[in-house]
């Protein structure tokens, strides 16, 4: 089968949406599947290449994925856009589509798919229902189509799927809840991150949602009773540079380090290597960084949301705190790493967690059956 993936975020930013996408290309392509991705170009990337083993493209976009605006600029710029997907689904004989993750290409895949005729199936994550609509009317507006078109929506949560079938109710007979899936063997064969002290993880973009401001306010906070932990943040995004200066002003200014984007093997490596994984987000649908510690067996404190509650198991796996509550994730990052047998507790919980729901090549024939392909 040939099927091509639109992500309005991938490759060279990474994060959880390119995980898993790349987690389940390489299950594909051991199953003889074809996968291209299609997403925007940065300034600093190529147009093509090729990465663990298929295709990625990227078109010049008159706008951001999360800033869709109709204004002369997307008039003028769209039919050149437009020829350009079209060409990329007719050479490659694409047969299925998938909105891996929703941006302007959504609305150029509408556009040709009645002369195409390909399978179409939408991806939801969790700011794409939850965050976005409601702050981008036109955002909200594509998004209501994506999932009136759709021919099978995949939400990676029971709750996402209710909060879209609430959006948009005759969509609700399309849903296949199928949650994050990692490459088990992988995650489990890397190596601890090397760094001088032991270290606190972040992992993933540096957004609103992700509300990393919590942590640095947090750490600052307590820096002076856990001397000798740095925290370590891994991604990168739109609010990097407000992050980098208020990590800057405090007392645990020189123990916060930005590590910008990473592979994925370097991913799994600070995942391994650290004493647990903060995760302060204000929403999440089914974060896989949340999945990958749990594999490795790294503890994770983290938001009490339905994402993140549906994966850490408090006071087994990990601990859960109010979101946004400054104080009590300050008072958790002292508790852990200076009472290191209460965090072998959870340590112990995390690697004896049966993980094998999660593992991609286990996951994989429930993509399949999404995408149309035969039994």
């Amino acid at each position: 089968m040939r099927i091509l993936i639109a992500c309005g975020d991938y490759y060279p930013h990474l994060g959880g949406v390119t995980s898993l996408f790349n987690n389940l290309g390489g299950a594909l392509l051991r199953s003889g599947h074809e996968m291209t991705i299609l997403t925007r170009r940065w300034t600093s990337s190529t147009a093509s290449e090729r990465w663990n083993g298929y295709d990625i493209l990227r078109v010049d976009y008159p706008m951001l994925f999360e800033r869709i605006i109709f204004h002369r600029e997307l008039m003028l710029r769209s039919p050149g856009v437009l020829r350009r997907v079209n060409a990329i689904l007719r050479q490659r004989r694409i047969e299925t589509v998938c909105i891996g993750l929703l941006d302007l290409s959504t609305l150029y895949l509408l556009l040709l798919r009645p002369l195409l005729k390909f399978r179409l199936v939408l991806y939801l994550h969790g700011s794409d229902v939850r965050f976005l609509p409601e702050t981008q009317p036109s955002y909200r507006w594509t998004l209501r189509r994506a999932l009136l078109s759709a021919d099978a929506i995949i939400p990676v949560s029971e709750e996402l799927a209710r909060e879209a079938a609430a959006m948009v109710p005759s969509a609700a007979s399309k849903m296949r809840v199928i949650p994050n899936g990692v490459d088990v063997a992988a995650l489990r064969a890397a190596a601890p991150r090397l760094h001088p002290r032991p270290y606190i993880a972040f992992l993933g973009r540096l957004v609103y949602e992700k509300d990393v401001h919590t942590l640095i306010r947090a750490f600052h906070q307590v820096c002076g009773k856990i001397d000798g932990v740095d925290v370590l943040i891994g991604g990168s995004g739109r609010d990097e540079k407000q992050l980098r200066a208020e990590a800057a002003n405090g007392p645990g200014a020189h123990r916060i380090h930005f590590l910008g984007d990473l592979c994925h093997q370097d991913c799994y490596s600070l995942l391994r290597g650290a004493l647990f994984v903060a995760m302060p987000s204000r929403t999440e649908g089914h974060p896989i960084v949340a999945i990958e510690a749990r594999v490795v067996g790294t503890p994770v404190i983290g938001s009490r949301i339905p994402g993140i509650a549906r994966i850490v198991e408090d006071g087994r796996t990990g601990v859960l705190f109010p979101q946004g509550d400054i104080a009590e994730l300050a008072r958790l990052l002292e508790k852990y790493c200076t009472d290191r047998a209460a965090l072998s507790i959870l340590a112990a919980g995390a690697r004896d967690a049966d993980s094998t729901a999660y593992d991609i090549a286990a996951l994989l024939p429930r993509h399949l059956a999404a995408f149309g392909a035969p039994a």
